[in-house]
């Protein structure tokens, strides 16, 4: 889930509006590196999780990351990038957080450190 945050972060701080998120490769790394490691976290998951939790779609979720991790980023379409971002990642923030509330886990957000 924190790395939902670190993406909402992003959108935060660099600006709401998908020609804001194509003129900047610093946003455009950062969604990108979350992504990825959002996928990395996922593989970690066991199989048994994985075939409890249908909801999500986990296998999409890892094969992201060897996606980020193996394809020069002049190669990635930013519009996908984009899409991911706006229409993915919330609702599995949103699954996340109801997960871990159903399991009796506090939820915390970590903020950045601002711009000085």
């Amino acid at each position: 889930m924190q790395y939902c945050d670190d993406i909402i972060s992003a959108i935060e701080r660099f600006g709401a509006t998908q020609e804001d998120f194509m003129q900047d490769r610093h946003y455009q790394h950062a969604c990108s590196m979350a992504l990825q490691t959002i996928g990395e976290v996922a593989k970690s998951f066991s199989n048994e999780f994985i075939t409890t939790h249908t909801e999500v779609p986990w296998r999409l979720i890892k094969g992201m990351r060897n996606f980020f991790a193996h394809t020069y980023h002049s190669s990635i379409d930013m519009n996908a990038v984009w899409g991911m971002i706006h229409e993915d990642i919330p609702p599995l923030r949103t699954y996340c957080a109801d997960l871990l509330k159903a399991n009796n886990c506090e939820i915390i957000r970590i903020k950045p450190i601002p711009k000085k």
